[in-house]
């Protein structure tokens, strides 16, 4: 069954109510203050999964409503094996494929029936078809790109800054390239779609009433100010938590180690972009802890940092795997994937 707060209290209670109210009765569960502690005006799509599966059983079963993170589950390990079998043999590919979806903080929080994972999944989709797309890719590629950032706005507020960070990155990439008219009107069509996208859902969630920390409204000078004696200490919990034997396999070893030997023969486009992608997703991390209204970071770290760390999965092992395809390029062992997707 549920297994955590989250998943018991936010997205199981709502797809409890959206299982079994009518439209109009939706109202009295999104307005009601009293029931706050669900976070009223979080992203809805886990919500309607599990109320999906509850419909289809006819029943309100914690357990099997998860039945579709299961499929979202592999789903993530293909779109992880695709990405990297474009650069890697396929064992190599097959290897660090199950590196990442076997880590320990995966597997728990795949379990758990909220968010992060579906967060995590969205996510590995949207910058590896946003590489693809920066690596000289199909129109189609930087769509799916910002559909699949749609998709983690639509799956926890973390998805905001997510895919504000990859709509800048695509920005910055077109525009440090000196990219053709083709390519800028590409870009900017596909900014147009994600906004239209986006737009219903952040209506109605402003008409909602919001009890929980606005994170957004504390972007400023005092907040900054105020908290950035906290900046070693989130720095040092991160360290801790991604040495190995701490649930994420050797994955953060890999990155920088891969990216490390890469860097000495030159990165490729793809990889700077990824490494942008990651540094970004990490600053915006620390901006957060250090401006949080919570008084005691430290018992904020101890209740998010594994999962949010764990959003960053996707984009260190396809850094990994990037790193590599550059060593074995440089060896000339470049398969022939690699050599037709070269730019």
């Amino acid at each position: 069954p549920l297994v955590d707060w989250d998943g018991w209290a936010t997205w199981g209670l709502k797809a409890k109510f959206l299982h079994a109210a009518a439209i109009p009765g939706l109202r009295d569960y999104f307005y009601d203050v009293s029931l706050s502690f669900s976070h009223l005006d979080y992203p809805l799509l886990v919500a309607f999964l599990t109320a999906g599966s509850f419909g289809a059983m006819g029943a309100t079963d914690d357990a099997l409503g998860k039945l579709p993170m299961l499929l979202l589950y592999g789903g993530y390990a293909l779109v992880l094996y695709g990405v990297m079998r474009a650069r890697l043999p396929r064992p190599m590919a097959a290897a660090l494929t199950s590196i990442a979806t076997s880590a320990p903080v995966s597997l728990h929080w795949a379990a758990t029936g909220g968010a992060d994972m579906p967060l995590t999944i969205f996510y590995a989709a949207s910058i590896g078809f946003l590489v693809r797309w920066l690596g000289g890719g199909e129109r189609s590629d930087l769509r799916l790109a910002f559909f699949f950032s749609a998709a983690c706005v639509f799956t926890k507020n973390e998805g905001m800054p997510l895919a504000a960070i990859n709509v800048v990155a695509a920005g910055l990439f077109v525009w440090l390239r000196g990219s053709p008219k083709e390519r800028r009107a590409e870009l900017v069509s596909a900014v147009l779609g994600l906004a239209l996208l986006l737009l219903p859902w952040l209506w109605f969630r402003h008409l909602l009433p919001h009890t929980d920390e606005n994170y957004f409204a504390r972007l400023n000078q005092e907040a900054f100010r105020q908290g950035w004696a906290r900046v070693p200490t989130v720095w040092a919990r991160m360290a801790d938590l991604v040495v190995p034997g701490q649930g994420y396999n050797c994955v953060p070893v890999l990155c920088v180690g891969a990216l490390a030997a890469s860097a000495l023969t030159g990165l490729r486009l793809e990889a700077v972009a990824l490494l942008f992608l990651l540094c970004a997703h990490l600053a915006a991390d620390l901006v957060a802890y250090v401006i949080t209204p919570w008084p005691d970071v430290d018992v904020l770290l101890k209740m998010t940092l594994a999962r949010v760390l764990l959003h960053a999965m996707p984009a260190a092992i396809f850094l990994a795997a990037f790193g590599l395809a550059g060593i074995l390029g440089h060896a000339g062992l470049a398969t022939d994937d690699q050599k037709r997707s070269s730019v």
